[in-house]
């Protein structure tokens, strides 16, 4: 993990200098994303008794929740949950938080996905002035702080987590998210020192 992270910190200072005028005119940057967590349980490492392998028992289940969130370039982090999979109603609910949480100008920055480009999406953008969306070119995750986040849940906050059911996955998921924030984890990824816990 913390290979993986210097060098993405590395290639992440390179692409954070086209956002930079942004910022520094007022604007708020949001990098969003969606990510799908399934109840198939994802395998870590962890500790046991010499000679007695861990077993984890999982449901053969393929439901699945949604998420999708976005860190700022003020260190923030917001998230919203879904059951299935989540299309354009869901990413304009995900707008809409936004807008309610965040003053002034607002760039959501996001991959190129369907859902991203829907009529209704662009409707609402017609609606709201101090909002606007920039694509990130295709095929580029590494562009996007957010995925850290995701790859950081699911290989250390969810590793051997085994759900019973999706209402578990939920309840676990809801625990998540203030550690997350308690560790300060975006704010760390975008290089941002903060005075108190967001």
């Amino acid at each position: 993990w913390n290979a993986k992270l210097s060098s993405w910190m590395r290639g992440w200072k390179q692409s954070f200098q086209r956002w930079k005028k942004k910022i520094d005119d007022g604007e708020i940057v949001v990098w969003a994303d969606e990510v799908g967590i399934s109840m198939k349980p994802v395998v870590g490492n962890t500790w046991a008794t010499r000679g007695q392998t861990p077993v984890i028992f999982a449901k053969t289940n393929w439901k699945k929740l949604s998420v999708i969130g976005g860190i700022t370039s003020q260190g923030q982090f917001f998230q919203q949950t879904h059951e299935g999979s989540i299309k354009a109603p869901g990413f304009i609910a995900f707008l809409s938080h936004l807008l309610r949480h965040l003053k002034g100008k607002i760039t959501v920055v996001v991959d190129n996905a369907s859902i991203h480009k829907a009529k209704s999406v662009s409707d609402f953008l017609a609606k709201h002035d101090r909002l606007s969306i920039t694509y990130l070119p295709p095929y580029c995750p590494e562009l996007n702080p957010v995925e850290l986040v995701w790859a950081y849940l699911k290989r250390h906050l969810l590793a051997n987590y085994c759900p019973g059911t999706l209402e578990q996955l939920k309840a676990y998921l809801r625990t998540a998210w203030p550690k997350i924030r308690y560790r300060q984890l975006p704010a760390k990824l975008l290089g941002i020192q903060l005075d108190s816990t967001p």
